[in-house]
């Protein structure tokens, strides 16, 4: 943009590509929650699967 003096609408719209996109940033993720809950977990029920795990997550509404 700055090399060729386009405001930044022009150049997103010249090369098909969203402003969101431009701007976009992305955050770091926090997964202390999810360790935290999955070890809980597995300590009490050392034999059960991914999928029990993920039922007893959504019904926990934990992240």
């Amino acid at each position: 943009m700055s090399d060729h003096g386009m405001s930044e609408r022009k150049a997103c719209k010249t090369s098909g590509l969203a402003r969101s996109t431009l701007r976009y940033q992305t955050l770091p993720r926090d997964g202390c929650r999810v360790i935290n809950f999955i070890q809980s977990h597995l300590a009490v029920n050392p034999r059960r699967c991914f999928d029990p795990l993920y039922a007893t997550d959504r019904f926990q509404k934990q992240p």
